[in-house]
């Protein structure tokens, strides 16, 4: 009887989402499952799949952690900047933003590159400055202010970014 059961449970170990959709079936109401489901969705362009898994994360009231929360809504943020959403995208790395006391490096990059596009540049400068005084060693942020900078001729200012990049 026991190896029958460990041959059926084999069938759901046998990959990540399947494995993750168990654990949503099994306890829905739980935000890390959900938020490893959407990863999967969003690591495989499945954006409206992902969508759905972070909206249900993020809506869940038993979570674990805050930072599971806050990563279904950052990635809810990822998912409407891939589909051109922008100004929704916006509001979710916002919001991921406030529920946290710790500022998110990449959260802090995207809302930059958003409000780049838009043509928000002072804005867009400080958020990319923001992003800097996160730490870490992530490259994104230096990459894409030396570029913003190039693109406004404060050339001296851009290599010094792009020097720091370099170091990183």
């Amino acid at each position: 009887e026991f190896g029958h059961c460990t041959f059926i449970r084999n069938k759901i170990w046998k990959t990540s989402v399947s494995l993750w959709a168990d654990a949503v079936n099994k306890a829905p109401g739980l935000t890390r499952p959900h938020v490893f489901v959407g990863n999967y969705f969003l690591t495989h362009d499945m954006l409206e799949k992902a969508r759905s898994a972070f909206t249900a994360a993020a809506s869940s009231r038993r979570m674990c952690n805050i930072s599971d929360r806050r990563c279904a809504i950052y990635n809810l943020g990822i998912v409407h900047q891939r589909k051109g959403n922008l100004d929704l995208a916006l509001e979710y790395y916002r919001k991921s933003e406030e529920i946290s006391l710790f500022p998110h490096v990449d959260a802090r990059n995207n809302m930059a590159m958003i409000l780049n596009i838009k043509g928000q540049e002072q804005e867009a400068e400080q958020e990319y400055l923001q992003a800097l005084r996160c730490g870490g060693q992530e490259v994104e942020p230096y990459k894409n202010l030396s570029l913003m900078m190039f693109a406004d001729s404060r050339v001296e200012e851009a290599l010094g970014y792009l020097c720091q990049a370099l170091k990183r």
